[in-house]
């Protein structure tokens, strides 16, 4: 199964981020970062692809399990920065 984000997503394969807060409700629980794996075609966001992105908590609700890991569909827009090399 291929995932592919539409409407200026880009697809996010989620990363464990160990500094967020535990909560004890797993509907409360959220992460803030992933490895973007593809963009919906948006030639400026293409140099994205395989880089770490971090966005706002409670933007990875469009959540998607395959294969025991976790990705999300985040808005282009909602992504606040990168991690360069």
């Amino acid at each position: 199964m291929k995932l592919v984000p539409i409407n200026d997503c880009v697809l996010v394969k989620l990363t464990d981020d160990s500094q967020l807060i535990d909560v004890p409700d797993k509907q409360f629980a959220t992460q803030a970062s992933g490895l973007v794996i593809d963009v919906h075609d948006m030639k400026q966001a293409d140099w994205l692809i395989g880089r770490v992105v971090y966005f706002e908590e409670y933007r990875d609700s469009a959540k998607v399990e395959v294969d025991d890991e976790k990705y999300a569909f985040i808005k282009f827009e909602d992504i606040k920065g990168y991690q360069s090399e």
